[in-house]
């Protein structure tokens, strides 16, 4: 499928190896059709960078799209953040990124982050990166999260500046995603989903959690209660 703008042609199905630990596991994911790649500065503390960078070295880098991202604070400078997507490149032992992504902001406010563009443009200039992107997990108002995943998402589409987006999007909270969907649709904004299976390894944890706090009599928080 096109992702979007990006006029890449990428595997319907992609990979977000954040949990691997040997190289063997995404080489053969490769092998078998993947071809778009997604992981973070932060996984693993760097290490899942250069397990991806090893991954993808006995392939043809033209075809894969990789993708990673960054979490920006708003004391972060510009050359900071150069910097750290320079050390994300040596990591991933690859000479550009396909797509370099603003991960999670909270707010609709933290879309337009001047430093955050002002460094991708400078980057995009040098060739080290191609495509901007965004992601969200918030699918609700929470203490991270002053406004929702619909309003930061879609508000990153009608910016303009953003290429292709990643989202929470499954059955427990399809409005919400149907709704990015339709408007990434009309500005041509390339669209990634994560999160697919609602009652995955997330909702495990957050089972494990409330009867933890249950046994111990704490109390449990409202958005908890809703997402139990």
């Amino acid at each position: 499928r096109t992702l979007g703008r990006t006029g890449f042609k990428v595997s319907d199905i992609g990979c977000g190896p954040a949990l691997m630990t040997n190289e063997n596991l995404l080489r053969a994911v490769i092998d078998s059709g993947v071809n778009i790649i997604d992981t973070a500065e932060f996984y693993g503390k760097g290490n899942n960078e250069i397990l991806v960078g090893k991954a993808i070295k006995a392939h043809d880098r033209k075809k894969l799209f990789i993708n990673t991202k960054l979490i920006i604070a708003e004391t972060d400078k510009q050359e900071d953040i150069v910097l750290r997507t320079r050390k994300c490149l040596e990591r991933l032992n690859t000479d550009y990124l396909d797509g370099m992504m603003l991960w999670n902001p909270s707010s609709t406010e933290a879309v337009k982050n001047k430093v955050f563009h002002r460094a991708f443009e400078q980057l995009k200039r040098e060739g080290r990166v191609k495509f901007c992107g965004i992601s969200s997990h918030g699918s609700e108002h929470t203490e991270m999260n002053r406004e929702n995943m619909e309003q930061i998402i879609c508000a990153a589409a009608e910016d303009g500046r953003f290429d292709l987006v990643l989202f929470v999007y499954n059955y427990a909270q399809r409005e919400m995603g149907e709704n990015i969907l339709k408007l990434c649709a009309k500005k041509n904004v390339g669209t990634t989903l994560m999160k697919t299976d609602p009652l995955g390894k997330g909702y495990s944890e957050l089972l494990a959690g409330v009867r933890k706090a249950q046994s111990e009599n704490r109390p449990i928080s409202d958005y908890t209660k809703k997402r139990y």
